[in-house]
């Protein structure tokens, strides 16, 4: 996350819509992470500014990257709901 960030730091909506690959595979893994390693990826520092950085990205005019970044926001959300109510390593960051 840092290095796409710093990737990003200057002109950031200029360079998504430069490099919307970028944004497609950043977005890809993190919805990948999510359900795979939610002990790993949500209690992380950047996590929030990860979160951030993909609705800064539903601006983008690029089909692929605004796909995947709406499946990761949509994985996000589905975190909360009961269908992950069996999963204590989602619910413990869940409900903090």
């Amino acid at each position: 996350s840092e290095q796409t960030f710093a990737f990003f730091a200057d002109d950031t909506a200029r360079k998504m819509m430069d490099y919307p690959d970028v944004v497609e595979e950043y977005c890809r893994m993190l919805d990948l992470s999510i359900f795979r390693v939610p002990d790993i990826l949500l209690p992380l520092p950047l996590f929030n500014t990860a979160v951030q950085f993909a609705i800064a990205c539903l601006n983008i005019q690029h089909r692929e990257a605004l796909r995947a970044t709406l499946s990761f926001l949509t994985s996000l959300v589905e975190l909360g709901t009961p269908w992950h109510q069996d999963k204590p390593e989602v619910q413990r960051h869940v409900q903090a």
